[in-house]
C-alpha cells in the first residue's frame, strides 16, 4: 500500500476478465468478488460503476478494447501474455 499513489478514500481494485466473468479484488482490505456478465454492455457498466485502479487482461483483450474504443477507463492498463 503506498498512500502518495493511491486513493485513501475509494476502493482501489484490481480487475481482470475472461468472456463470461469479471474479477475485481482490493488488496488493501482485502475484499475480492466475481462477477459473471451476460454482455459486453454488463462488463462495461460493472468497469464503470467500480472503477478498477488497474486492469490487467491479456494483449489480445487490450487489442479488442483498443478496437472497440473502449481505452476511457482511469485504470492503470496491465497486460500478460497468456491465453483468452
Amino acid at each position: 500500500y503506498d498512500p502518495d499513489t493511491l486513493d485513501q478514500l475509494s476502493a482501489n481494485y484490481l480487475c481482470c476478465y475472461d468472456g463470461e466473468r469479471i474479477a475485481f479484488a482490493d488488496i488493501t482490505t482485502g475484499e475480492a468478488f466475481l462477477f459473471e456478465y451476460a454482455s459486453r454492455m454488463e462488463r462495461e457498466e460493472l468497469l464503470a460503476v467500480l472503477s478498477p485502479a488497474e486492469l490487467v487482461l491479456t494483449k489480445s483483450r487490450w487489442n479488442e478494447r483498443e478496437r472497440d474504443g473502449l481505452l476511457g477507463l482511469r485504470a492503470t492498463k496491465s497486460y500478460f501474455d497468456g491465453q483468452d
